[in-house]
């Protein structure tokens, strides 16, 4: 399976490429400042068969993008 982690997935470019990139074998994993926008971008990615993981979190705030990141790598 291929996995893919994408910053500001709840609008804009990030948003974008999260559509390009779902479909059945990908694992996504998105994250984003808004919840409610990036829930939805994840449901139109399930349904084109990726697996996806949220994360509501500011690329701004280093130690949480270090710890979500983290656990990433460790799980895969």
């Amino acid at each position: 399976m291929k996995n893919i982690l994408i910053t500001g997935a709840s609008s804009g470019i990030g948003e974008e490429l999260a559509y390009q990139y779902a479909s059945n074998g990908v694992g996504l994993f998105l994250s984003g400042r808004d919840t409610k926008r990036l829930e939805g971008v994840a449901c139109v990615c399930r349904e084109k068969g990726a697996i996806v993981e949220t994360r509501t979190v500011d690329v701004c705030d280093r130690q949480a993008m270090a710890g979500w990141i983290g656990g990433i790598s460790n799980q895969y």
